[in-house]
């Protein structure tokens, strides 16, 4: 089992939210990464070699209704002021280059939305747009029945950005030019076992790396080579733990050479919630 998993299961290495707890809609992560968050969920995010964080949602805490998501989100950004932590944040990252992840809702009609909010944002605080990010926008998507494809490279600003997806779930890359189809990052197995036990996922994860495409290792290289690879990995710990711990003792041993999925550039993220984070605490 990785290095990181042991001291996770330690206790060691605790959250992360810049002032010791979660962070807003935009979070600057470890590495000078950002991310910008606007689904109604939180996210953990662990980045390689660095410490864990928290993402909260806008409104801080999960909304069902979707006018008062939208409204949590416009209320969000219009508190960040040109001198926040926020701005100071994404003007850090697009004067370095470095990563943008954006995710998005799920739900198209929010989406739609969420996207003016954003850009209208950027245009008014930085005179920028997403476009002058190194940017990679996702959303989580149905399971594609049958699909494969849980390993994508996308051509970033600057370099490959590259998605592995060890989950249940469905993943999309979001192209901003309406001639152009989402991409789709296919889970892990889109037959997810029910009620699965550590051996069952370690199993599943076990034939899903050893079968898999061997151009995955290159992409994976590549990704981390170029700073940017994300690992979306299942919300709770009794999956993620056996899931990741598979795949990263077999990758580590990957032909033509080790691929660690705690090095610099990786960045794994997952569902949480202030109730499971209470609990951690």
């Amino acid at each position: 089992m990785f290095e990181f998993l042991r001291r996770r299961l330690a206790g060691d290495g605790g959250s992360d939210g810049g002032d010791g707890g979660p962070q807003g809609v935009v979070a600057e992560l470890s590495g000078g990464v950002v991310m910008v968050n606007l689904e109604r969920c939180w996210w953990a995010v662990e980045c390689g070699g660095g410490r864990r964080h928290v993402v909260r949602s806008a409104a801080g805490r999960e909304v069902f209704d979707d006018d008062e998501h939208l409204q949590e989100l416009r209320s969000a950004f219009l508190r960040m002021g040109g001198e926040s932590r926020e701005v100071k944040a994404l003007r850090r990252a697009m004067e370095a280059g470095s990563p943008l992840v954006v995710v998005f809702p799920a739900k198209p009609v929010l989406r739609g939305h969420a996207i003016d909010i954003v850009e209208e944002f950027l245009q008014r605080r930085l005179k920028a747009s997403t476009g002058d990010f190194d940017v990679i926008k996702l959303y989580t998507a149905p399971v594609r029945p049958g699909g494969e494809k849980f390993c994508r490279k996308f051509r970033g600003k600057r370099g490959v950005q590259v998605v592995l997806n060890l989950s249940g779930e469905g993943v999309k890359y979001l192209h901003y030019d309406a001639n152009e189809k989402d991409v789709v990052i296919d889970a892990l197995e889109s037959s997810w076992p029910v009620s699965p036990t550590a051996d069952d996922l370690s199993t599943l994860a076990e034939g899903r790396i050893r079968g898999m495409d061997p151009s995955y290792f290159g992409r994976l290289r590549d990704g981390i080579d170029s700073g940017l690879l994300l690992v979306y990995l299942p919300e709770r710990d009794t999956q993620r733990l056996p899931i990741l711990g598979t795949s990263g003792r077999l990758l580590d041993k990957a032909p033509g050479g080790g691929i660690d999925l705690d090095a610099p550039g990786v960045i794994r993220w997952y569902r949480t919630s202030a109730n499971l984070e209470r609990d951690r605490s």
